[in-house]
């Protein structure tokens, strides 16, 4: 898990040949299946279509609390709101068996999905 700044730190947390995908690049696999959250969350789960595998790893609060292990998991954007003060977040939950997109705090701990460019 990372937080936001590790994410956009200038030494970059992407390997090589990889970058941390932005929110247009979650809006367009999210236009992809019709801005259905239940069916994205169904294709990028671990089992899914789409072998995407997200595993539901739960998620770290900003105080450092740890939740929602095997229940909920939020993957970064590299991107902020347009006002700068926060980050954008995909979200998947099982308890609502969906996924989208959200506005999240940048010291909360998420897991990182690179996009090999």
């Amino acid at each position: 898990m990372y937080n936001y700044y590790a994410v956009t730190d200038p030494r970059g947390l992407a390997p090589e040949g990889w970058r941390i995908p932005t929110k247009a690049d979650w809006d367009k696999l999210i236009t992809q299946y019709q801005n259905d959250e239940q069916l994205l969350y169904a294709v990028l789960i671990n089992g899914g279509l789409a072998g995407f595998n997200v595993l539901l790893g739960g998620r770290r609060l900003f105080k450092g609390e740890f939740q929602y292990f095997e229940v909920y998991t939020t993957l970064w954007c590299a991107s902020l709101t347009e006002n700068g003060k926060y980050s954008y977040d995909v979200e998947f939950d099982r308890q609502f068996t969906k996924s989208s997109q959200r506005v999240g705090m940048r010291g909360s701990g998420n897991y990182v999905r690179c996009i090999k460019e």
